[in-house]
């Protein structure tokens, strides 16, 4: 396994070793604000974040990287420094796997959390947050900064201050960066950077911990103070390494011995399953949308066509199934899963495009059927296994033949594919 990671703000490239690469980005965390017109700071918000698997790399070639800047803390409007955002992070090209760095606080309005743009699954930043009050001449604590998405989540908004105290910032999700924390109404010392939750006496913390966190506000009502800065964003790559060829011992010259030793026995290799990135058809938020909420009984889903992209692609799938009816179905029933494959040109079934409810009609049936399941009672109904996708697109279909509804909550039913090429060991 492979792997290169970049942590400061910096425009750099890549050589690639592998045609086949896992990207992970975070976008750069966006400043807060100082005082504005003795009003107490706001944090700036969160860096995105956005993953996905790259194909059709050429061994060899150079590949950009660009790691978002964190923002600048701001002062006064009137002062010489505003409040900056923090800076994109992708590889390749915007458009290939992008996050946002988090929006910078400006006034009174804390700084949004920026978005994961382009990728497989993406996540958005937490926004920053207000400082103790916006009503002039009134002193309290400043407010905490957005923390960055993580993996598996969005990034958290930190809660307000209730007084003199600084707010915290955003607490991290997993892989993610804290926000800073803001200023507290007293003293005037400045608060060292990359700490954070401790007294920082008219002054915003200057640091989000980890990666892509937003900057705390400044607290106080004090003209000279100024925000805190975020945290630059990062890139993260891992591959698999290729698989080195056997050694062949040299065959023996004609003049050997005919009892010359043997050739070594050949070596045994282990075949593991590698996991890649899930691939998830939801309501919403995932790879594709399906919106499977209040799917009505005997009612039939199309989602939305999901693009596995160019050049070589996994071909073995484990795929698993989510999905929970309002009410008690008949024994016998069941609720079907089908994958509907296309080369971009011809779709299994003539199936379109979009998430849309489509007819019940024969060519239904035709198409590849994974699974079957008979529910006997109303509860969460799981069910997986494996199957071989070959074509660069593809879609779902879900038909729902109980007698009863799914339920009508986004994102409770939902369908998640995840590569497991084979790998030699």
């Amino acid at each position: 396994m492979g792997t290169a990671l970049w942590t400061t703000a910096q425009t750099t490239t890549w050589t690639a070793v592998q045609d086949v690469v896992t990207v992970q980005v975070w976008g750069g965390g966006g400043g807060g604000t100082s005082v504005t017109s003795n009003r107490n700071g706001v944090g700036g918000g969160g860096g995105g974040y956005a993953t996905s698997i790259v194909s059709g790399l050429v061994i060899g070639t150079p590949y950009t990287i660009v790691v978002g800047a964190g923002g600048v803390g701001g002062l006064q409007p009137s002062g010489s420094g505003v409040a900056t955002a923090g800076g994109e992070s992708y590889f390749r090209n915007t458009s290939t796997v992008r996050a946002a760095g988090g929006g910078a606080g400006s006034g009174i309005t804390p700084g949004a959390g920026g978005a994961g743009t382009a990728g497989l699954t993406m996540y958005t930043g937490g926004s920053g947050q207000l400082g103790y009050s916006t009503t002039a001449s009134v002193t309290g604590g400043g407010g905490g900064g957005g923390s960055s998405a993580g993996t598996a989540a969005a990034g958290t908004t930190p809660v307000r201050p209730t007084g003199a105290t600084a707010g915290y910032g955003g607490i991290a999700p997993l892989n993610g960066g804290s926000g800073g924390a803001g200023g507290n109404n007293s003293g005037s010392s400045v608060v060292s950077p990359g700490t954070w939750g401790n007294d920082a006496p008219a002054y915003a913390v200057d640091l989000g911990t980890g990666w892509g966190g937003g900057g705390g506000g400044a607290g106080g009502i004090v003209a000279t103070a100024r925000g805190g800065a975020g945290q630059p964003g990062r890139v993260y790559l891992s591959w698999v390494d290729a698989i080195p060829s056997p050694s062949v011992s040299p065959s023996a010259s004609p003049s050997a011995s005919p009892s010359a030793s043997p050739s070594p026995s050949p070596t045994t290799h282990l075949v593991y399953a590698s996991p890649g990135t899930p691939i998830s058809f939801k309501d919403s938020g995932g790879s594709a949308v399906i919106t499977l909420a209040g799917l009505a009984s005997n009612g039939i889903r199309l989602s939305a066509r999901y693009d596995r992209g160019a050049g070589s692609l996994p071909r073995r799938y484990h795929w698993r199934f989510v999905y929970k009816l309002t009410g008690t179905p008949v024994v016998g029933q069941q609720v079907n899963l089908w994958v509907v494959e296309s080369d971009g040109t011809y779709a299994d079934g003539r199936f379109g495009t979009s998430d849309a409810s489509v007819s019940y009609h024969p060519i239904t049936r035709n198409l590849e059927w994974d699974w079957v399941n008979l529910p006997t009672a109303s509860y969460n109904f799981i069910r997986s296994g494996i199957c071989s996708i070959l074509d660069r697109y593809f879609s779902i279909v879900v038909e729902n033949a109980c007698s009863t509804s799914l339920v009508n909550t986004a994102n409770v039913n939902y369908v998640i594919f995840t590569p497991v090429p084979e790998e030699i060991q």
